[in-house]
Protein backbone atom coordinates (compact mmCIF):
# COMPACT_ATOMS: atom_id res chain seq x y z
CA UNK A 1 0.00 0.00 0.00
CA UNK A 2 2.82 2.37 0.93
CA UNK A 3 4.51 1.55 -2.40
CA UNK A 4 1.36 2.42 -4.34
CA UNK A 5 0.97 5.75 -2.50
CA UNK A 6 4.68 6.58 -3.18
CA UNK A 7 4.36 5.91 -6.90
CA UNK A 8 1.19 7.97 -7.02
CA UNK A 9 3.04 10.85 -5.31
CA UNK A 10 5.87 10.65 -7.85
CA UNK A 11 3.38 10.69 -10.69
CA UNK A 12 1.83 13.91 -9.35
CA UNK A 13 5.26 15.57 -9.03
CA UNK A 14 6.27 14.41 -12.52
CA UNK A 15 3.02 15.63 -13.96
CA UNK A 16 3.47 19.06 -12.39
CA UNK A 17 6.99 19.26 -13.80
CA UNK A 18 5.72 18.32 -17.26
CA UNK A 19 3.00 20.98 -17.07
CA UNK A 20 5.59 23.58 -16.01
CA UNK A 21 7.88 22.67 -18.90
CA UNK A 22 5.00 22.84 -21.36
CA UNK A 23 4.14 26.33 -20.14
CA UNK A 24 7.74 27.43 -20.68
CA UNK A 25 7.72 26.11 -24.24
CA UNK A 26 4.43 27.81 -25.03
CA UNK A 27 5.75 31.11 -23.72
CA UNK A 28 8.75 31.11 -26.11
CA UNK A 29 8.59 32.80 -29.50
CA UNK A 30 8.75 29.59 -31.54
CA UNK A 31 8.40 31.36 -34.88
CA UNK A 32 11.52 33.40 -34.12
CA UNK A 33 13.36 30.28 -32.97
CA UNK A 34 12.40 28.44 -36.17
CA UNK A 35 13.58 31.39 -38.27
CA UNK A 36 16.97 31.36 -36.54
CA UNK A 37 17.35 27.62 -37.07
CA UNK A 38 16.40 27.68 -40.75
CA UNK A 39 17.94 31.03 -41.77
CA UNK A 40 20.31 30.49 -44.71
CA UNK A 41 23.98 31.14 -43.96
CA UNK A 42 26.38 33.46 -45.73
CA UNK A 43 29.62 31.72 -46.69
CA UNK A 44 32.97 33.18 -47.73
CA UNK A 45 36.58 33.89 -46.84
CA UNK A 46 37.92 36.35 -44.31
CA UNK A 47 38.90 39.52 -46.13
CA UNK A 48 41.87 41.60 -45.10
CA UNK A 49 41.71 45.26 -46.03
CA UNK A 50 44.13 45.90 -48.87
CA UNK A 51 46.86 48.49 -48.84
CA UNK A 52 45.48 52.00 -48.87
CA UNK A 53 45.67 53.60 -52.30
CA UNK A 54 44.57 56.75 -54.05
CA UNK A 55 40.83 56.44 -54.50
CA UNK A 56 38.78 53.46 -53.31
CA UNK A 57 38.27 49.83 -54.27
CA UNK A 58 34.57 50.19 -53.39
CA UNK A 59 31.80 51.45 -55.62
CA UNK A 60 30.27 53.06 -52.53
CA UNK A 61 32.66 53.38 -49.60
CA UNK A 62 30.19 53.25 -46.71
CA UNK A 63 28.82 50.10 -45.12
CA UNK A 64 25.20 49.94 -46.24
CA UNK A 65 22.22 47.85 -45.21
CA UNK A 66 21.26 45.39 -47.90
CA UNK A 67 19.83 42.03 -48.92
CA UNK A 68 21.64 39.09 -50.52
CA UNK A 69 20.01 36.74 -53.04
CA UNK A 70 21.50 33.23 -52.80
CA UNK A 71 21.65 30.59 -55.52
CA UNK A 72 18.76 28.66 -53.92
CA UNK A 73 16.57 31.81 -54.20
CA UNK A 74 16.69 32.47 -50.46
CA UNK A 75 17.12 36.13 -49.53
CA UNK A 76 19.26 37.03 -46.52
CA UNK A 77 18.00 40.39 -45.34
CA UNK A 78 19.30 43.48 -43.61
CA UNK A 79 23.05 42.82 -43.52
CA UNK A 80 25.95 45.29 -43.47
CA UNK A 81 27.43 45.12 -46.98
CA UNK A 82 29.91 46.80 -49.31
CA UNK A 83 30.61 46.02 -52.96
CA UNK A 84 34.32 45.78 -53.72
CA UNK A 85 34.35 46.73 -57.39
CA UNK A 86 38.07 46.01 -57.76
CA UNK A 87 37.70 42.31 -56.90
CA UNK A 88 34.06 42.19 -58.06
CA UNK A 89 33.04 40.67 -54.73
CA UNK A 90 30.45 41.45 -52.09
CA UNK A 91 31.86 42.05 -48.61
CA UNK A 92 29.81 41.30 -45.48
CA UNK A 93 30.55 42.75 -42.04
CA UNK A 94 29.64 40.12 -39.44
CA UNK A 95 27.50 41.45 -36.56
CA UNK A 96 29.20 39.49 -33.77
CA UNK A 97 32.94 39.83 -34.42
CA UNK A 98 32.88 42.67 -36.97
CA UNK A 99 35.00 40.61 -39.33
CA UNK A 100 34.93 41.29 -43.05
CA UNK A 101 33.92 38.28 -45.15
CA UNK A 102 34.37 38.10 -48.92
CA UNK A 103 31.24 36.20 -49.90
CA UNK A 104 31.44 33.17 -52.21
CA UNK A 105 30.39 34.38 -55.69
CA UNK A 106 29.18 30.88 -56.53
CA UNK A 107 26.44 31.26 -53.92
CA UNK A 108 25.55 34.95 -54.33
CA UNK A 109 23.31 35.55 -57.33
CA UNK A 110 22.63 39.18 -56.60
CA UNK A 111 22.27 41.84 -53.92
CA UNK A 112 20.67 45.19 -53.22
CA UNK A 113 22.02 48.10 -51.22
CA UNK A 114 20.10 50.94 -49.60
CA UNK A 115 22.02 54.21 -49.95
CA UNK A 116 22.24 56.93 -47.32
CA UNK A 117 19.63 58.88 -49.29
CA UNK A 118 17.20 55.96 -49.04
CA UNK A 119 17.34 54.79 -52.65
CA UNK A 120 17.96 51.13 -53.50
CA UNK A 121 20.46 49.94 -56.08
CA UNK A 122 20.44 46.34 -57.23
CA UNK A 123 23.19 44.14 -58.65
CA UNK A 124 22.78 40.86 -60.48
CA UNK A 125 25.28 38.20 -61.55
CA UNK A 126 25.21 37.99 -65.34
CA UNK A 127 27.14 35.94 -67.86
CA UNK A 128 28.90 37.91 -70.56
CA UNK A 129 31.32 37.49 -73.41
CA UNK A 130 33.83 40.11 -72.46
CA UNK A 131 33.99 41.99 -75.76
CA UNK A 132 35.38 45.04 -73.98
CA UNK A 133 38.56 43.19 -73.04
CA UNK A 134 38.73 41.42 -76.42
CA UNK A 135 38.38 37.82 -75.28
CA UNK A 136 35.98 35.09 -76.38
CA UNK A 137 35.76 33.61 -72.89
CA UNK A 138 32.45 33.81 -71.04
CA UNK A 139 32.67 35.18 -67.52
CA UNK A 140 30.29 36.03 -64.68
CA UNK A 141 30.24 39.54 -63.28
CA UNK A 142 28.13 41.53 -60.86
CA UNK A 143 26.43 44.36 -62.72
CA UNK A 144 24.03 47.05 -61.56
CA UNK A 145 20.55 46.63 -62.98
CA UNK A 146 19.55 49.83 -64.80
CA UNK A 147 16.62 48.32 -66.71
CA UNK A 148 15.22 44.81 -67.09
CA UNK A 149 13.00 44.30 -70.13
CA UNK A 150 13.05 42.59 -73.53
CA UNK A 151 16.39 44.37 -73.88
CA UNK A 152 17.97 44.83 -70.45
CA UNK A 153 20.65 47.32 -69.48
CA UNK A 154 23.37 46.63 -66.93
CA UNK A 155 26.36 48.65 -65.72
CA UNK A 156 29.54 46.94 -64.53
CA UNK A 157 31.07 49.31 -61.98
CA UNK A 158 34.61 48.10 -62.53
CA UNK A 159 37.43 49.72 -60.57
CA UNK A 160 40.88 49.35 -62.08
CA UNK A 161 44.43 50.38 -61.19
CA UNK A 162 45.32 53.17 -63.62
CA UNK A 163 48.73 54.14 -62.27
CA UNK A 164 50.56 54.90 -59.04
CA UNK A 165 51.64 57.89 -57.03
CA UNK A 166 54.39 58.44 -54.51
CA UNK A 167 53.02 58.41 -50.98
CA UNK A 168 53.46 61.35 -48.67
CA UNK A 169 57.03 61.28 -47.42
CA UNK A 170 58.21 59.47 -50.55
CA UNK A 171 58.62 56.09 -48.83
CA UNK A 172 56.53 53.98 -51.24
CA UNK A 173 54.09 54.08 -54.13
CA UNK A 174 50.30 53.97 -53.87
CA UNK A 175 48.04 52.40 -56.49
CA UNK A 176 45.55 54.74 -58.11
CA UNK A 177 42.02 53.24 -58.27
CA UNK A 178 39.70 54.55 -60.99
CA UNK A 179 36.07 53.70 -61.75
CA UNK A 180 35.49 52.45 -65.32
CA UNK A 181 31.82 52.00 -66.20
CA UNK A 182 31.16 49.26 -68.76
CA UNK A 183 27.59 48.88 -70.03
CA UNK A 184 25.88 45.77 -71.34
CA UNK A 185 22.77 45.23 -73.38
CA UNK A 186 21.39 41.79 -72.54
CA UNK A 187 18.82 40.22 -74.86
CA UNK A 188 16.13 37.65 -74.19
CA UNK A 189 18.25 34.93 -75.86
CA UNK A 190 21.04 35.54 -73.33
CA UNK A 191 23.37 37.37 -75.73
CA UNK A 192 25.19 40.44 -74.40
CA UNK A 193 26.84 43.42 -76.09
CA UNK A 194 29.33 45.41 -74.04
CA UNK A 195 30.36 49.02 -74.62
CA UNK A 196 32.02 51.88 -72.77
CA UNK A 197 30.62 54.86 -74.69
CA UNK A 198 27.02 55.41 -75.64
CA UNK A 199 27.01 57.97 -78.40
CA UNK A 200 23.98 57.78 -80.71
CA UNK A 201 26.09 56.72 -83.68
CA UNK A 202 27.78 53.92 -81.73
CA UNK A 203 24.50 52.45 -80.48
CA UNK A 204 22.79 52.52 -83.89
CA UNK A 205 25.86 50.83 -85.38
CA UNK A 206 25.25 47.82 -83.08
CA UNK A 207 22.02 47.02 -84.98
CA UNK A 208 22.76 47.62 -88.68
CA UNK A 209 19.65 45.81 -89.93
CA UNK A 210 17.40 48.00 -87.74
CA UNK A 211 19.22 51.28 -88.26
CA UNK A 212 16.44 53.29 -89.92
CA UNK A 213 13.74 51.96 -87.59
CA UNK A 214 15.80 52.87 -84.52
CA UNK A 215 16.48 56.36 -85.87
CA UNK A 216 12.77 56.89 -86.45
CA UNK A 217 11.72 55.62 -83.04
CA UNK A 218 14.33 57.71 -81.24
CA UNK A 219 13.10 60.77 -83.11
CA UNK A 220 9.49 59.97 -82.16
CA UNK A 221 10.54 59.59 -78.53
CA UNK A 222 12.34 62.92 -78.64
CA UNK A 223 15.55 61.23 -77.58
CA UNK A 224 18.25 63.41 -79.09
CA UNK A 225 20.69 63.55 -76.17
CA UNK A 226 22.99 60.70 -75.16
CA UNK A 227 24.85 62.31 -72.29
CA UNK A 228 23.72 60.52 -69.13
CA UNK A 229 22.80 57.06 -67.90
CA UNK A 230 19.18 58.23 -67.73
CA UNK A 231 19.38 58.93 -71.48
CA UNK A 232 20.82 55.47 -72.04
CA UNK A 233 17.94 53.91 -70.07
CA UNK A 234 15.44 55.74 -72.31
CA UNK A 235 17.25 54.51 -75.43
CA UNK A 236 17.14 50.95 -74.06
CA UNK A 237 13.36 51.24 -73.65
CA UNK A 238 13.09 52.23 -77.30
CA UNK A 239 15.29 49.27 -78.34
CA UNK A 240 13.19 46.95 -76.19
CA UNK A 241 10.06 47.92 -78.12
CA UNK A 242 11.75 47.29 -81.48
CA UNK A 243 13.93 44.21 -81.00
Amino acid sequence: MRKIIYLFFLAIIGGNNFISNAQDLNSCNCDTLLTKITEPKLIGDLFQQQQIGVGSQYYIGDWLKGDVLLDNNYVVKNKNLRYNAFFDRLIWLTPESFQQVKLDPGLVQGFSLTTKLGSTISFKKIKIKDEVRITSDSVFIYAQVLLESNVSLFAHRKIEITGNEIAQGGTHFLDVYTLKNIYYFKFSNGKTIGFKRFRKHDIIKMFPDKKEIIKGKLKEAGQHRFNTEADLVNVTRVLSDIL
